[in-house]
């Protein structure tokens, strides 16, 4: 179609009463002509009601350019920091461009609101604006990704993303006008030359079963095109699932809202209409927003209000079912009676439609579309997880609608009289319970089994928990529940010292729950959610504890303290072998006893009884030399410096010696570290050391993260004491963020150290150290105290001035090319010899896979490597393989064990290999750390490493069963750092997934730092990380990996999940996805 739209058709157009054929052309027009897309534009914010300058002549149709003029940005065209490429389409309230961002030289699709909106109609500008900040707060893969906001000349424009690919609606309408007489799934099929989402640069890339299928499937089959769509929607139901996680409904999903890109992603974008729910001043009345055709019927009859989440649920149900059917539910002559059919009437099966979908997923999609929300999935996560069961052929969770519902739906409908209706409900449920008691037991087997093993996939333990424990009342002793349990959770027993001491527990991330009573102590054995728990612990004439754990399968003992053994709003630590677990601190130990600490920042109502008692004014309390560019001022001299905003003495935010009204509770602020320590002396405490704050303060190991998911890193100010929930190990708060709070040490230039990060700084300060001068005021500096209560003096090392060393990647550079060259020659390199190999044991008793230890020569030494092999007995020879690298617990453990070895990698219809490396397990060698070294104890077992890995790859192609050109890597924690060296080594590594790897902190020598090896990665990598990694950072570990890995940019991915350094979520899903783009779907 080449004539532009007319008054007529625009109204048929907008109103949705156009024909599928109809519609279709005119979307294709839209795509390429600026005036009728500017004008369908003007009229979706309301400024006109059809475009007034169409004039129809000699049955040709113009439109305009007046309207071209005011929103078409010209190539070479720069808006802010952003140059003009071309015009790419029109999305919800705006037109959008391919652009370069000049700063960064990176390209960008810029969304700009033309200036006509802008001049006429300032809610179309807040509506642009909110759509920027809904989507800016949401990282996910899945959701389109936004850069930068900003207004220029009248103009407002938002950078995100750029995805090379199609809009799925494009994909639909090119089905639409390819499709003829077939039905929905033959055109899917059967098409010759189907739609591409941009042709692969290369057949290299040609690697996507996601891209491929799309593509029409050339010669696939039926069942990989309908497992290709669930994979595609599930994919967007997580996307959803996070941001109604965030308190944000999109509010317009559809087809025109989701980008397929060349690397097989769906991703969702448009958030025009988004509604925060936090955001109660957000209204929008008068007219719809949204597309009618895929609108819940709740959207449909307004009260925005009262709308939910499960609003998206129903509209991509409707996008499923365009997929499957390619038509949409609900068809008319014009916009009123689709609306008519939406609220009122039920849809055809997808089935009815074609009887070749699957009956699952036509029972997913009838479900998520449900008119009544509360019969839909709950959310978008449910939903997502039913259609993987249907992609892994396991029982899925949705029931097929009988006879029942279809009374009640009925019943609803038209209203019969309330007698007959309560007579057919009661009959129905009275069949409905006999039928379900006879059938309880097969349905915990068949479908809660195959559920349980989905969510634990997903890390979902507390979810796993609850509906195994609700299914083992109908299935008690069934065999295949009972080798679930130990999967999602541990069996503990508690002790307290003395007893009978009251026990309860919640859920860390649920702060807000009711306490869950356990019993009194000795508890004897109890089982829980393997997970991270806030207990608690009474008994009259004792102080309560709270403190925070893990579960775990032993006996934890806990101790508790008469109430007069701890003074008020103090805790106790107790003592042992402490590592430091600062970044760039990390090789410093010390042996500490039990002692207190103050359970909350020392707050602005207890500073001030040390104002009011003449803290300011008594010398006895200020210990400490006042030393200032290497000179030593008296106390007298000094003490002036120490005052308030009008110059009285106290903290700097005070005024007139007091602090603002209403905030007694607020941690005090504005305190150098002078008057920090002064304040402890008055009290009878000291300020702690950097090793007993940190002790108190940081957990390592796999939730060290979760304390800065409840902590004051808010960007806005510091908050009262306690009132954020992030708790330490020992009952502490507020350790993470609100304020930075001093400590005892000195650092390098007379500084002194202040830790654990501000309300106005990054989540990643709580475990950088930070130094300052010990005179500084900031408004954010606060404290805590501690007392030591041993009789056993305080180490002096406690007290000595401590080093800071790390390392900044962005001014290093690796060794040329030349070097890295003669590394691998001289160091990596080793002669082939025949491995001798020796198949020692093969268990066959597991239902998933068949297990092979094997022994062959190492290539150094004389030693042998230890291999276990897992053969899958869920697909066929030649198989893909996966080597595995472990986390750092291999070199502390000296048997190994398959408990480590992800359980998805396993069923996943892979080979899995997993080499005892030198070093760990019964290939222990005294090693004594994974951290890199300057030792050469460090270089060579970080090439014995690298050779056992080599040896491994030498050993799999002896296998006729093994396809040997496609071996893969994953890595976990310690694996995953290593990858930066080697697959730069190993070229027969053909594809990588990495968990929770980065660059060290600490230098070691240059032939194994891993800087140096990096840019020689070449291999599709896959990284996935946490946010808030206290380990690894973001900025400073993951990122300046991820940049310099030399993979090409289009096959290297960083994912980062909301959790600290093992993410847990999506990390089975994402990896798989992962080698499937690059592997091919196992056979």
């Amino acid at each position: 179609m080449s004539e532009c739209l007319s008054s007529q058709e625009f109204s048929f157009f907008v109103d949705g009463s156009a024909s599928a054929e109809a519609a279709t052309m005119w979307r294709r027009h839209l795509r390429e002509c600026d005036s009728c897309a500017t004008t369908l534009l003007r009229m979706r914010a309301g400024i006109e009601s059809v475009p007034e300058s169409t004039v129809e002549t000699s049955g040709k149709r113009n439109i305009s350019r007046e309207l071209h003029t005011i929103s078409s940005l010209e190539p070479n065209v720069q808006i802010g920091d952003f140059r003009i490429e071309k015009r790419l389409g029109t999305g919800g309230m705006g037109i959008v461009y391919q652009a370069v961002q000049v700063s960064l030289n990176r390209r960008v699709a810029l969304k700009v609101l033309p200036p006509g909106l802008t001049l006429n109609q300032r809610a179309a500008v807040e509506r642009f604006h909110r759509e920027a900040q809904a989507a800016a707060k949401l990282h996910h893969t899945n959701i389109v990704a936004i850069y930068a906001e900003g207004e220029e000349n009248g103009t407002c424009y938002y950078a995100m993303e750029m995805i090379e690919g199609q809009g799925l609606d494009q994909i639909i309408d090119d089905f639409h006008a390819a499709k003829g007489d077939k039905s929905a799934s033959e055109d899917f099929i059967s098409m010759e030359n189907g739609v591409t989402c941009d042709e692969p640069e290369s057949p290299e890339a040609v690697k996507s079963n996601t891209q491929t299928t799309l593509s029409l499937s050339r010669g696939g089959s039926l069942q990989r095109h309908f497992d290709t769509i669930a994979r595609l929607i599930a994919d967007v139901a997580d996307a959803l699932d996070y941001a109604h996680s965030k308190g944000i409904i999109h509010r317009d999903v559809k087809p025109s809202n989701l980008m397929l890109g060349k690397d097989g992603r769906l991703s969702l974008m448009d958030f025009g209409v988004a509604r925060i729910l936090e955001d109660q001043g957000i209204t929008i009345t008068g007219s719809f927003i949204g597309t009618p055709h895929y609108m819940s019927p709740e959207q449909i009859r307004g009260g925005g209000d009262k709308l939910d989440h499960r609003t998206d649920i129903y509209s991509l149900g409707v996008t499923l079912y365009e997929l499957l059917t390619l038509k949409l539910p609900f068809a008319g002559d014009n916009q009123e009676q689709i609306i008519t059919q939406i609220l009122g009437k039920e849809p055809r099966r997808p089935r009815q439609l074609d009887d070749r979908i699957p009956v699952d997923l036509d029972t997913i999609c009838c479900k998520a579309i449900e008119k009544e929300a509360n019969r839909r999935y709950q959310t978008a996560g449910e939903f997502a997880e039913d259609l993987r069961r249907y992609i892994n052929r396991y029982t899925i969770r949705a029931k097929r609608s009988g006879p029942i519902d279809k009374i009640v739906k009925f019943v609803r409908r038209h209203k019969v009289p309330v007698a007959m209706a309560a007579g057919i409900v009661l009959a129905s449920t009275i069949a409905g319970m006999t039928t379900w008691k006879y059938f309880s037991s097969r349905w915990a087997q068949e479908r809660v089994i195959p559920e349980i093993r989905v969510l634990v996939d997903k890390g979902k333990y507390f979810e796993a928990f609850e509906i195994a424990r609700k299914a083992e009342r109908f299935v008690r002793g069934d065999p295949g529940l009972a080798a679930l349990w130990p999967e999602f959770s541990d069996t503990m027993s508690i002790e307290t010292t003395p007893t009978r001491a009251r026990i309860y527990v919640k859920r860390y991330n649920s702060p807000s729950d009711k306490w869950r009573r356990l019993g009194k102590s000795p508890t004897g054995q109890i089982r829980l959610a393997r997970g991270l728990y806030r207990w608690k612990l009474t008994k009259p004439g004792y102080a309560t504890v709270e403190v925070r754990r893990p579960t775990s399968n032993r006996t934890v003992n806990f101790q508790l303290y008469r109430k007069d053994e701890i003074p008020s709003r103090m805790v106790r630590v107790s003592g042992g072998r402490f590592k430091l677990w600062l970044n760039g601190m990390s090789h410093h130990e010390i042996e500490l006893d039990d002692y207190l600490i103050d359970r909350y920042e020392v707050t602005n109502r207890e500073f001030k009884e040390f104002v009011d008692s003449g803290g300011y004014r008594e010398e006895k309390y200020w210990k400490h030399k006042f030393l200032k560019d290497g000179i030593v001022f008296s106390w007298s001299e000094t003490i002036q410096e120490f005052h308030d905003q009008a110059d009285c003495t106290g903290p700097s935010g005070w005024r007139n010696g007091n602090y603002p009204e209403g905030r007694d509770d607020y941690p005090v602020g504005g305190i150098s570290w002078y008057e920090a320590a002064a304040y402890a002396e008055f009290a009878g405490k000291e300020l702690p050391t950097i090793y007993h704050w940190s002790r108190a303060g940081i957990t390592v190991g796999r939730y060290s993260g979760t304390i800065l998911l409840h902590s004051n890193f808010s960007q806005k100010s510091p908050d009262s004491v306690g009132d954020y929930q992030g708790m330490g190990s020992y009952g502490t708060y507020d350790m993470a963020g609100n304020l930075r709070e001093w400590c005892w040490n000195k650092a390098s230039d007379n500084k002194r150290y202040i830790l654990g990060g501000a309300w106005d700084e990054p989540e990643y300060k709580f475990v950088i150290p930070a130094a300052f001068n010990p005179f500084d005021r900031s408004t954010t500096n606060g404290f805590r105290c501690v007392k030591y209560v041993s009789e056993t003096a305080v180490p002096e090392m406690a007290f000595e001035d401590i080093a800071f060393e790390t390392r900044d990647y962005s001014k290093e550079t690796p060794v040329s090319d030349e070097e890295f060259q003669l590394y691998k020659k001289t160091l990596y390199s080793y002669e082939k010899d025949a491995l001798n190999e020796v198949v020692v044991a093969i268990d066959d008793s597991e239902k998933y896979w068949r297990h092979e230890t094997i022994i062959f020569d190492a290539a150094y030494g004389e030693e042998r490597v230890i291999a276990h092999l897992y053969l899958p007995r869920n697909s066929s020879p030649p198989y893909q393989t996966v080597i595995y690298f472990p986390g750092n617990s291999a070199l502390f453990l000296h048997q190994y064990h398959s408990g480590g070895l992800p359980d998805f990698l396993l069923r996943s219809g892979r080979a899995v290999l997993y080499p005892i490396y030198k070093g760990t397990y019964e290939r222990n060698s005294g090693l004594q750390s994974n951290r890199p070294t300057r030792s050469l104890s460090y270089r060579d077992h970080v090439i014995w490493w690298s050779k056992d890995l080599s040896r491994s790859i030498d050993y799999l192609e002896l296998r006729g069963d093994i396809d040997h050109e496609k071996v893969g890597f994953f890595g976990l924690s310690w694996g995953a750092a290593l990858a930066a060296i080697f697959p730069a080594i190993e070229d027969r590594l053909k594809v990588c997934v990495l968990v929770g790897g980065g660059f060290y902190f600490e230098p070691a020598l240059p032939e194994v730092d891993q800087i140096n090896f990096a840019p020689h990665v070449r291999v599709p990598v896959l990284m996935i990380n946490g946010r808030y990694d206290g380990a690894l950072l973001v900025e400073k570990s993951q990122r300046p990996m991820y940049d310099l890995l030399g993979t090409p940019e289009k096959n290297k991915r960083h994912l980062l999940f909301d959790t600290g350094h093992l993410p847990r979520e999506h990390v089975n899903e994402e990896s798989l996805k992962w080698f499937d783009l690059y592997f091919g779907p196992v056979r």
